[in-house]
């Protein structure tokens, strides 16, 4: 019997992430992805403080200690600020998009910035939300997004991933049948 695992550097924030980004008010935003780990988004006129206009959705383990961090790059002249909220859905939900997750962070920026947060995971997913915090529009870029354990934020490192095929028929895994 062969076991596969996928084993990764210390960023979590993967490409699927940024593939799994969705939101509301799809004729007043554009999101186009740049790399695996930033993107650029424009927020146009239309609704005010939607709790989301993009959303990513990453796993994380229960009661882990996490670090996101990120940097924000307004492209154009601003109008308005860029809500983030950084937070977990409860696990009885049954659709996320009904209601806006509990609450780890939640800021506004209408200039250039870094952005470091610390969280303790209180479901299977942290849930990170981009949206226009009031009137106006504008463009964002968002760069270097980290996903890592622990309470702080270290050095950005691109997302790697490796895939390890583990024979386990004759040796078993570790000692472990």
């Amino acid at each position: 019997m062969a076991v596969e695992l996928k084993v990764c550097r210390k960023n979590l924030w993967n490409k699927t992430a940024i593939d799994s980004a969705y939101g509301t008010n799809g004729t007043n935003y554009t999101f186009t992805s740049l790399t695996p780990n930033s993107f650029r988004l424009y927020l146009g006129p239309g609704s005010i403080d939607a709790w989301y206009n993009v959303k990513f959705v990453v796993p994380v383990r229960v009661g882990g200690t996490y670090s996101l961090s990120f940097k924000i790059k307004f492209i154009s002249a601003v109008r308005g600020s860029l809500g983030v909220r950084v937070g977990y859905f409860s696990s009885l939900k049954t659709n996320p998009a009904d209601t806006p997750p509990a609450e780890y962070f939640d800021a506004s920026y209408s200039s250039d910035a870094t952005v470091n947060v610390s969280f303790t995971a209180f479901d299977e997913a942290v849930v990170v939300s981009f949206y226009k915090r009031n009137n106006g529009e504008f463009t964002v870029e968002v760069h270097d997004i980290q996903l890592e354990e622990g309470s702080s934020a270290t050095w950005f490192e691109p997302y790697k991933e490796q895939k390890i095929t583990l024979d386990t028929d004759l040796y078993g895994l570790n000692g472990i049948y």
